[in-house]
C-alpha cells in the first residue's frame, strides 16, 4: 500500500511539475538538502571548521610547535583562525592572483610565524594562467567558471608541495588546508611523495562545484588518499562524517569540506567524529 501511494505521488509529480505547489516543493527539498550537506556555509565559526582546528589544537596540543599549510590563502582569515587556537603554529601561506598576494602581504609583514608565497601549489612547477574577478577583488581561479562578472586574466606561479617541503628542509606536515577553487586534486597530487611517506598527518580540502571545470572528482581524492590510509570525511557542524566513498551518493558536487586523517591517528580521528559516526566506523570495521 505505501510503495503504492509513493508511485502515485512521483507520478503526480512527475505530470505537474510546472505547478506553482510542486515548484514550492521542489525548492523547500533543495532548501533541505543544502542545509542537510552543509553546502556553501563559509562562516568558519558556524560550519565545524572552528571546531575541528579546535579539535586539532586539542589533540596535538595547544603549546606545541605545529606546521600548517594555508594553500589558497586569499586574504588570511583562516590562517590568522589557526592563530588563535595554536599560537605557536607555524603557518605557510599560498596564493597566487598578485593582487591579493600584496594584501596578503601586507597583513603578516613582519610576524614570525607566517610565511607568504607569492605563488600557489600544484602537481608541477609551471606558470599557469588564472582567472582573476576584479568585482570580487578576492577572488582568483585556474578553473574558471562561466559567470556574469568581469574578468581579467593574470599570471600566477605554482610549483608540488613536495618540491617545497624539501627546499625548507620540512619533514612533517601536521595540517594542509587547501582551498584553491577546484584545483585541490592538483595540490593534493603535488604532495604525492609526501603523503605517501606518511608525513601529513590532517588534510581540509574544498569540494563542489568548481570542481567541474578541472573535470575532477570526489572519487579521484578518495582514490588518491585512501590507499596510503587516510580515513576521509565530510565537515558538519559538529564534526566529520567519516566514510568509504559511495558512488553515486556522494559525487553530489556541493560545495563544503571534507577532511582526511591518517589511520594511524585514531585518537584525532575519534575526536573529529560525532558520536552516531563512530558507531558506523566500528561496525565497518
Amino acid at each position: 500500500m505505501k510503495q503504492l501511494a509513493a508511485s502515485y505521488v512521483t507520478e503526480l509529480v512527475r505530470k505537474r511539475h510546472g505547478n506553482r505547489l510542486a515548484e514550492l516543493g521542489a525548492r523547500m527539498s533543495q532548501w533541505f538538502l543544502n542545509s542537510y550537506w552543509n553546502e556553501r556555509h563559509y562562516d568558519l565559526k558556524t560550519n565545524g571548521e572552528l571546531l575541528a582546528l579546535n579539535i586539532l589544537a586539542e589533540t596535538y596540543g595547544r603549546g606545541q610547535e605545529v606546521v600548517a599549510f594555508d594553500v589558497g590563502a586569499n586574504l588570511g582569515l583562516y590562517a590568522e583562525a589557526i592563530l588563535q587556537v595554536m599560537p605557536k603554529a607555524k603557518i605557510h601561506c599560498f596564493e597566487l592572483v598578485p593582487s591579493i598576494q600584496e594584501q596578503l602581504k601586507d597583513r603578516w609583514r613582519g610576524h614570525p610565524a607566517v610565511t607568504v608565497n607569492g605563488f600557489g601549489l600544484s602537481d608541477r612547477e609551471v606558470e599557469l594562467d588564472v582567472t582573476f574577478y576584479p568585482d570580487s577583488q578576492t577572488e582568483g581561479r585556474i578553473h574558471a567558471m562561466r559567470r556574469a562578472m568581469r574578468t581579467e586574466m593574470v599570471t600566477g606561479r605554482v610549483c608540488r608541495g613536495d618540491d617545497y617541503l624539501a627546499r625548507h628542509g620540512i619533514d612533517r606536515l601536521d595540517f594542509l588546508k587547501i582551498d584553491t577553487e577546484g584545483h585541490e586534486l592538483f595540490v593534493l597530487k603535488g604532495f604525492e611523495r609526501t603523503l605517501a611517506e606518511g608525513r601529513v598527518t590532517a588534510i581540509q580540502f574544498e569540494y563542489g562545484t568548481t570542481w567541474l571545470p578541472a573535470r575532477t572528482l570526489l572519487s579521484d581524492a578518495y582514490n588518491l588518499l585512501s590507499p596510503l590510509g587516510y580515513k576521509i570525511g565530510r565537515l558538519f557542524p559538529d564534526g566529520v562524517r567519516f566514510k568509504a566513498y559511495d558512488f553515486p551518493q556522494d559525487e553530489h558536487f556541493r560545495m563544503g569540506n571534507y577532511i582526511a586523517v591518517a589511520s594511524e591517528r585514531e585518537d584525532l580521528i575519534q575526536r573529529l567524529a560525532p558520536p552516531r559516526n563512530l558507531h558506523r566506523l566500528s561496525s565497518e570495521r
